[in-house]
């Protein structure tokens, strides 16, 4: 690929290996290599409503909350850091907070997918590990703050916010952190959520606003318009080893294959399954 830029080399792989971009060898211009599968590509695609501020008179972007559930294998940590990415690039100097149940599931999730797989080693100016700060080129700064510390997430004012593996966070902490959306240098404010699925609060916050949406739905009055959730099973992913649903599923409880392998909210332990779902390879997505 020629680069776009000086369009005098060719785009090459990094020094250091990086999957996360390509560069140009003659002007230092950087490629980034992400390209979602088609199920993960409807993610980045949902549309930002723009509405009319009175008291500023002007129009404004609406806040988005998109939700990511889904099976082991199904690309949800790297599909929903690649969005929140790109749009702090698109935001300079704004401000985006990093959060999983503990420092040890972020620092094991979220960042490693964040700095191993989605965001390239040139566009961080710095990483201050002690103070949990990245700070990105154009001048945004993601904090990195596990959800078990209350008083750091209530001093935060962010307008991006990844939450991983929603299901081991108090559902009082996603309240708060919708709170704490309002920093103004961020104009398309985006509250990720991802987990796999389960029967707790996000059951009801996001795969159930799924069905309220219907008018003729009997809790259609609490229906969220801001929330749009996406379910994704595990086969859906094409870049998987060919053996790993059946690796992984053999052996295991149909409850376990219906929630861990094709995002089902519907079973838990104890529960049967209507069907094979470990044969089913056809995937749904389902959107609010």
């Amino acid at each position: 690929m020629i680069c776009k830029n000086c369009h005098t080399s060719e785009m090459v792989v990094p020094m250091n290996g990086h999957i996360a971009y390509l560069e140009c060898p003659a002007c230092g211009c950087i490629e980034l290599t992400y390209v979602p599968q088609d199920y993960q590509q409807k993610m980045h695609e949902v549309p930002i409503v723009e509405v009319w501020d009175d008291e500023l008179k002007e129009w404004r972007l609406q806040a988005q909350v998109i939700g990511v559930f889904g099976g082991y294998g199904s690309g949800k940590s790297r599909t929903s850091l690649a969005e929140i990415f790109l749009r702090a690039m698109n935001n300079p100097r704004g401000t985006g907070l990093l959060t999983a149940p503990t420092l040890q599931q972020l620092k094991r999730t979220t960042l490693k997918t964040f700095f191993h797989e989605v965001c390239p080693p040139p566009l961080i100016e710095s990483y201050n590990k002690s103070d949990g700060e990245i700070k990105l080129v154009n001048g945004f700064v993601f904090y990195t703050i596990p959800s078990d510390d209350e008083e750091k997430i209530r001093s935060i004012n962010a307008g991006l916010i990844h939450m991983e593996e929603a299901s081991g966070i108090k559902r009082s902490i996603y309240d708060q952190l919708l709170t704490r959306m309002r920093d103004p240098f961020v104009h398309d404010r985006l509250f990720m959520v991802c987990s796999n699925p389960d029967l707790g609060w996000i059951k009801d916050v996001f795969a159930d606003n799924i069905s309220r949406a219907n008018p003729e739905h009997p809790d259609h009055a609490n229906y969220n318009p801001f929330i749009t959730t996406f379910v994704w099973q595990t086969s859906l992913n094409k870049y998987l080893p060919p053996d790993f649903i059946e690796l992984n599923c053999a052996g295991k409880p149909d409850w376990w294959i219906a929630r861990y392998m094709n995002g089902s909210f519907e079973h838990a332990e104890g529960k049967r399954k209507p069907a094979l779902y470990k044969h089913n390879k056809i995937g749904e997505t389902l959107t609010a």
